[in-house]
């Protein structure tokens, strides 16, 4: 996704700004959505943040229960509870939330139980680290694995990490060993039983397949990682696509028809102005056309260390840095599919309110100012003059 385009971010900057009427009452922020089976109350959503704090086992802990809780007493429309690994060689941190067994999806029903108390949606956002993940083994304090692995770990196979081809996240990352074709099969398995556990044990609204951040499924889709020849591999757009749209296949088959399916997606690898979006919407489209997906979360670069921060690279820093993303994604797409995006949406309301008014976005994902702020949803329509019934 790097050489020049038809389509790029820059050239619809000075088509952002928001008009001067509104469209609706409530304010586009309070209006309701419907996604598949759920309604969501309003279009703001608590954004995926990972703590990096579970507890034994790679379980829910404490810090959690009192996180998420103080999330859905805002009554935010969906909460996006942070990614979960679906295996164990992908986590990112030995301190990362697990979902590989049903231990784990018991524990977050906690959390799920709680949300739904306040009559909150949730979803949880799946993931898997592929060369930027540590392992399974034991590691020291530089991030090396520990001398002292025993074989009851499995030696050092647990430290084997795995990704599309045999490249290094950089310099300082051991080199992933290039996944075989049965390599892949148990990664798509591990999505499925993942997507299955949260959904049946966990009861959770939806689930969120994340191919972004670099992780695995972004480095499939990547031609900078993934330099295979095979059916999963670089020569098209719909062979690196291939893994994403198996997993989204087989969650389906394995989650039911009434369980929203979200993809967290990547639009570009942020290593430069003007890269292409050709691409990104040629996927997008391709994910639509499963008929499977109801909602597309914008998100950009960490593909490689060069990927630059989005908002460097707009041309207005004034405006959120994925909405020029998600807003070209959500005039291609139209109503086949929702879009959101995250990335500092809250820093001006009455813009962020104009975006959702005018279609540019569907739902917003804000991170930092639930945590900052224990009564951000009230401010928000506090700002835009709107008291909440």
């Amino acid at each position: 996704m790097t050489s020049n385009s038809t389509v790029t971010y820059t050239s619809i900057d000075a088509k952002l700004e928001p008009s001067s009427t509104t469209k609706q009452m409530p304010p586009a922020l309070f209006y309701p959505v419907n996604v598949k089976n759920l309604q969501l109350g309003n279009r703001l959503a608590v954004s995926s943040m990972c703590s990096y704090a579970a507890g034994p086992g790679n379980q829910i802990a404490n810090l959690h229960l009192s996180r998420y809780k103080s999330f859905s007493a805002q009554h935010p429309g969906l909460i996006m509870i942070e990614g979960m690994c679906v295996d164990p060689k992908g986590k990112l941190d030995d301190k990362e939330l697990g979902i590989w067994n049903d231990e784990q999806a018991k524990k977050l029903k906690q959390i799920v139980d709680e949300i739904h108390k306040d009559g909150c949606v949730c979803c949880v956002q799946l993931s898997h680290g592929g060369r930027k993940a540590i392992g399974d083994g034991e590691f020291d304090l530089n991030g090396r694995a520990s001398e002292h692995n025993d074989s009851s770990r499995g030696g050092d196979d647990d430290n084997e990490i795995l990704a599309p081809s045999a490249i290094a996240y950089d310099n300082r990352s051991k080199v992933p060993k290039e996944m075989t074709l049965a390599d892949i099969q148990h990664a798509i398995g591990s999505f499925v039983e993942a997507a299955k556990r949260v959904v049946t044990i966990s009861k959770v609204d939806s689930v969120e397949i994340s191919c972004c951040n670099g992780n695995l499924l972004h480095q499939f889709m990547s031609k900078a990682t993934n330099l295979r020849h095979d059916e999963y591999g670089c020569q098209s757009i719909e062979s690196r696509c291939k893994i994403l749209l198996d997993i989204i296949d087989q969650v389906r088959k394995a989650i039911g028809d009434d369980v929203p399916i979200f993809v967290k997606l990547s639009a570009c690898d942020n290593l430069f102005k003007d890269e292409s979006l050709d691409e990104f919407l040629s996927i997008a489209d391709l994910i639509i056309g499963t008929g499977q997906v109801s909602l597309i979360h914008v998100t950009s670069g960490k593909i490689t260390p060069n990927s630059k921060p989005r908002y460097s690279l707009n041309s207005d820093p004034n405006i959120p840095g994925h909405i020029p993303l998600a807003s070209i994604l959500k005039k291609h797409v139209k109503n086949k599919c929702l879009v959101g995006c995250s990335g500092a949406l809250d820093m001006d309301v009455v813009k962020l309110n104009h975006y959702v008014d005018d279609g540019m976005i569907d739902v917003a994902f804000i991170g930092q100012g639930f945590l900052e702020m224990p009564n951000l949803v009230n401010q928000i329509a506090a700002k835009l003059n709107h008291k909440i019934e």
